[in-house]
């Protein structure tokens, strides 16, 4: 195995994506390499909107994306970017499904055109198309045959509810429409004005948060605790977006993500 370009995943995912880094060291070690390359590409197209200033540029991005990965499946490998040297062998070591990777490039589309879900059912929608093929992905390297959408999906929401303010700074809003429009929620989310009704809004989409199911996948169980761990982090700020200790990892989350997975 080339180490090299497996360690700019790992680097890279690190530095980037402490959630994905913890969650591929918790798996068996001959797997976190491939795991690791998988969330380095999905990292290289989730970025794609906060890297480009057109529409048209994201979308030949991601096409330029969706592209090398096909090549890998016909046999060409002159890409020399390392992300894509390192799915040449996790491609081929794990049989991954070409469909997979094609279905996140094409979620991270949404991404460009800025338009908020227009109800909680279009947010949890975008959660799913956007987590559900990765977290399929990493399942299949493992070796574990479960079902991870609502796993998937409920972790993509509180990570997204969680960075609100982030988004807010890239004028990106995913708050339903319907909701912010019932609110009388101004565009501007960073306003101190509005900081109570967004607590409200943030309040009823979660809602939608169910406690996991427990299941016997330990990737599962890890996520499954992030997601639960983030969701008290809200509640103990009463679901203020605008609190600045949401900035801040929750206590000792390595640790309790790691006794999740052997329980």
């Amino acid at each position: 195995m080339p180490t090299d370009i497996f360690a700019y995943c790992s680097n890279l995912i690190k530095k980037e994506a402490p959630d994905f880094y913890l969650l591929a060291m918790l798996m068996p070690k001959d797997k976190q390499p491939y795991l690791l390359s998988v969330f380095a590409f999905n990292h290289e197209i989730s970025k794609t909107r906060e890297i480009v200033t057109e529409t048209t540029i994201g979308l030949m991005r991601l096409l330029w994306w969706r592209e090398a990965i096909q090549d890998i499946y016909q046999g060409k490998t002159n890409k020399e970017h390392p992300v894509l040297q390192a799915l040449v062998t996790t491609i081929k070591h794990n049989d991954l499904p070409l469909k997979l990777f094609e279905d996140l490039t094409y979620a991270r589309e949404f991404d460009l055109e800025d338009m908020q879900p227009s109800n909680i059912q279009g947010l949890l929608n975008y959660c799913d198309f956007t987590h559900t093929p990765l977290f399929t992905l990493c399942l299949k390297i493992i070796g574990e045959d479960t079902d991870c959408k609502e796993t998937a999906t409920q972790y993509g929401l509180v990570k997204i509810i969680k960075s609100t303010v982030y988004f807010a700074r890239q004028n990106r809003r995913f708050l339903p429409q319907d909701l912010c429009d019932r609110e009388g929620l101004s565009k501007d989310l960073l306003n101190s004005a509005s900081r109570e009704k967004l607590q409200h809004i943030i309040q009823q989409i979660f809602l939608k948060v169910k406690n996991p199911k427990k299941d016997s996948s330990k990737f599962l169980k890890a996520t499954q605790t992030l997601t639960l761990l983030y969701k008290k982090q809200l509640e103990a700020v009463d679901y203020d977006a605008l609190d600045y200790r949401l900035t801040l990892p929750p206590f000792a989350k390595a640790l309790r993500v790691w006794i999740a997975t052997i329980f």
